[in-house]
């Protein structure tokens, strides 16, 4: 009779670290997924962070560009005044 609940313990104890083997890879399987996730998010927010600041630089450039072609057109503007204003007093 011994030996019959000796091997109902052995499979009972076979049974639960079986059931604790899959829960542990349920667990890994989870964790491995949630950091691959998480990964992807700081992927994505990284590149759009960066997107973003490549937008920026690209406004401030043609900002800059128009100033400069702004400040050149009214260059052109002064010095034809000049010319006229010198043609005049001739």
């Amino acid at each position: 009779m011994s030996s019959d609940k000796e091997k109902q313990v052995n499979q009972m104890i076979t049974f639960i670290m079986q059931e604790a083997k899959e829960k542990a890879n349920e667990l890994r399987l989870k964790t491995e997924h949630d950091a691959n996730l998480e990964s992807s998010m700081m992927v994505h927010s990284a590149k759009n962070k960066i997107q973003d600041e490549v937008r920026e630089k690209e406004k401030k450039i043609a900002m800059q560009e128009r100033i400069r072609l702004s400040r050149a057109e009214a260059e052109i503007r002064v010095k034809k005044m000049k010319t006229r204003e010198e043609l005049l007093e001739t």
